[in-house]
Formats: structure tokens, sequence, C-alpha cells
């Protein structure tokens, strides 16, 4: 007998144990039918930074597609730094958070990203060594630790 409870004690923790580390259903990516890189215009971010919390504003991703919503967020961070955030109702409500940062030359970099939580891809903004602009898709699970 107290084999038999040792063993379903086991059996028991055993699956426990296993019912901890049970995966999360994967979520469809957000931008399967966009490319890997699409290249951006500074013009169309200073546009975005001229949009009012509240308001409509766009980033155009290609011909056919764009990133559209509210603006969430415009805040002047620092005297030269400003964030401003668009949620899109068109990508699950992913965020697209742009920051500019004009430098102690008077040059201006910008940075963001454009993410859902959850969401298994996303975009960042990066600079090539010309000083062109574009966004660079990536999966999320690639940066993003994993937590137990």
């Amino acid at each position: 007998m107290k084999a038999l409870t040792t063993q379903l004690l086991a059996i028991m923790l055993f699956m426990l144990t296993g019912s901890g580390y049970a995966q999360t259903p994967k979520s469809e990516p957000l931008f399967s039918n966009l490319p890997s890189v699409i290249n951006c215009n500074p013009a169309q971010f200073e546009e975005i930074f001229n949009s009012k919390a509240g308001t409509f504003s766009k980033l155009t991703l290609n011909n056919n597609a764009y990133f559209g919503g509210k603006v969430i967020m415009n805040e002047v961070k620092y005297h030269n730094l400003r964030t401003v955030a668009i949620q899109s109702p068109h990508f699950n409500n992913a965020v697209f958070s742009l920051s500019r940062q004009i430098n102690d030359d008077n040059s201006i970099s910008y940075t963001g990203r454009i993410l859902k939580v959850g969401a298994p891809d996303g975009y960042e903004i990066k600079r090539d060594e010309k000083g062109n602009y574009f966004l660079s898709k990536f999966i999320t699970v690639d940066i993003q630790p994993v937590c137990l």
C-alpha cells in the first residue's frame, strides 16, 4: 500500500510540474504580408511629430499599406527628445513608438519600433551608413526573454 501511495504521489507531482511549463498558443504574425525591409522618409516622421494626441496619423509602409491610427502620446521628454506613439486598429492595436533626438551637433536621429504584446513579429527603425532610415522586420521571440 505504501508503494502505491508513493507512486501515485510521484505521478501527481510529475503532472503538476509538467503543466507549469505548458506553452501559450502562438499568435498570428501581424506583418506577414509586408516586406522585411521598408524604406522610410524622415519627412513622414516629422509629419507624425506634428500630430496632437487624440488625432489620426499614419506612416506609409509601401504603395498598398500604411500604419495608421490614433496618436496616443506626443510628449517632449527632454529639451532634445520628443516621443510620439500611434496605436493602430488595423494591426490589432500594435503601437508605433517614434522618438526624435536632436544631437549636440544639431543633427537629428530617429529611433522607434512597431510592437504588439504577444505578437510574433514587429519592426524596428534602423539607419544605414549613408543615413537612410528603414524599418527592419524582426521576430519578437529573438529579442524578448522567456519568463518562467
